[in-house]
């Protein structure tokens, strides 16, 4: 996903910027209590619903909302270094993918933008294939056209001329 982040004058809490998709969340998210064992499940295995809809309130936002989604640091949840817990929390998910920390992230969205570049490029290599086939195809056509309208000229007068010709 492609998300531009804010500079350090424009960052500001979630609850003053988007107060009103938080009160959306909340009021459309389940009234459960979320384990610990269910919300410190990082990486493929977590749930992107097992957010603690307290924590909404105090998220620190350091993107743009780019498509429904945004970046978002959790001072409420930190790393032994003190690193704050980090959010890519988007509507469409619905919910929030969490990590352990910034880095982390970054990391994970730096992969996944490196695959979905190699997947366009193939898509694109693939595509320009098939327009080289086409091209070739559209270019040598009326080459090949022209060139049966040869042979079947020459075999026409061929037979024209064998019509003509006395027999011995």
């Amino acid at each position: 996903m492609g998300v531009n982040f804010l500079s350090t004058n424009n960052i500001e809490w979630f609850y003053q910027t988007d107060k009103q998709w938080i009160d959306d969340w909340i009021d459309s998210a389940p009234d459960d209590e979320i384990s610990d064992a269910e919300y410190y499940c990082y990486g493929e295995k977590q749930e992107p619903t097992n957010i603690r809809n307290n924590y909404l309130k105090s998220l620190l936002k350091i993107s743009e909302d780019q498509d429904g989604y945004v970046f978002l640091l959790n001072p409420d949840v930190k790393t032994n270094d003190g690193e704050w817990e980090a959010w890519a929390f988007g509507t469409k998910l619905p919910g929030a993918y969490r990590y352990r920390s910034f880095e982390k992230m970054m990391r994970v969205e730096k992969k996944q933008a490196l695959t979905e570049i190699e997947e366009e490029s193939n898509f694109l290599s693939q595509s320009k294939l098939k327009l080289t086939k086409i091209m070739l195809f559209i270019l040598l056509s009326p080459l090949i056209l022209v060139n049966s309208v040869f042979v079947y000229t020459f075999r026409l007068f061929s037979w024209i001329g064998s019509l003509f010709k006395p027999k011995a």
